[in-house]
């Protein structure tokens, strides 16, 4: 009996083939339009942030980095003062 059961879906599922490939097609198409516009969507959000604040003059920076606990000589006092400035650090790996 479990057989004839079986041979039963397989006949359901075999007249209905041509709806399944149609909903599937239907499925298949919004999952790529979603994905396409969420990949598009994520860069375009990404440039409407803020421009970075004005950079800081070296002087500010200085003064800044003296108040900190970092004076002229120091190690770090560069990498300081570069990155107030709003600039990368030099001799760094980005790594």
């Amino acid at each position: 009996m479990p057989f004839s059961l079986h041979s039963a879906w397989v006949a359901k599922v075999a007249a209905g083939a041509p709806q399944l490939t149609e909903d599937m097609m239907r499925i298949m198409t919004l999952a790529v339009a979603t994905a396409l516009a969420v990949s598009l969507a994520v860069p375009a959000s990404a440039a409407k942030r803020k421009a970075a604040p004005p950079v800081a003059s070296f002087e500010k920076c200085e003064q800044l980095a003296i108040e900190r606990g970092v004076p002229h000589g120091q190690t770090g006092h560069s990498e300081f003062v570069q990155q107030c400035m709003g600039q990368r650090p030099k001799g760094r790996s980005t790594g």
